[in-house]
């Protein structure tokens, strides 16, 4: 009887333990639901429009959700998307002028960044360069 107890025992640790690496491998994509979550939770827990802490707690509050285990944790698979939308932005600045300027240089190499003005967000010799909305991942056209 002891004997089938852990045998019944590894074979439940066995199985349990596929079904972990199969959803490790399935946790590797950013899931449509899974930002929508991340998302929702960063909206209502750290307040981008109200900013009570300011920037520096804004962006306190976004890492604090992307650790979160509940949503993956240090491995979320969205972590780059959510870090691109709300901590390249404008979120949370004393600056209301401040604009993401998207630069493209003669070699095509990108980047984004975040300019005290409109006026700010300069043309590299031979590239392109045009001023969105908020944040460096909402491109501009």
């Amino acid at each position: 009887m002891h004997r089938q107890l852990i045998r019944r025992t590894a074979l439940v640790v066995v199985v349990l333990g596929l079904l972990a690496t199969r959803r490790a491998s399935a946790a590797d994509v950013c899931t449509v639901g899974l930002l929508g979550q991340v998302t929702q939770k960063i909206e209502l827990t750290c307040d981008p429009y109200g900013c009570p802490r300011g920037r520096g707690g804004f962006v306190s509050c976004v890492r604090r959700v992307l650790a979160d285990p509940m949503l993956g944790g240090p491995r979320n698979p969205c972590a780059d998307v959510v870090k691109q939308n709300y901590l390249k932005s404008t979120y949370c600045l004393r600056n209301q002028d401040a604009v993401p300027c998207f630069q493209t240089d003669a070699r095509g190499v990108e980047r984004c960044r975040i300019v005290t003005r409109p006026a700010a967000c300069r043309t590299p010799s031979g590239g392109a360069a045009c001023t969105s909305f908020i944040s460096c991942g909402m491109p501009c056209f």
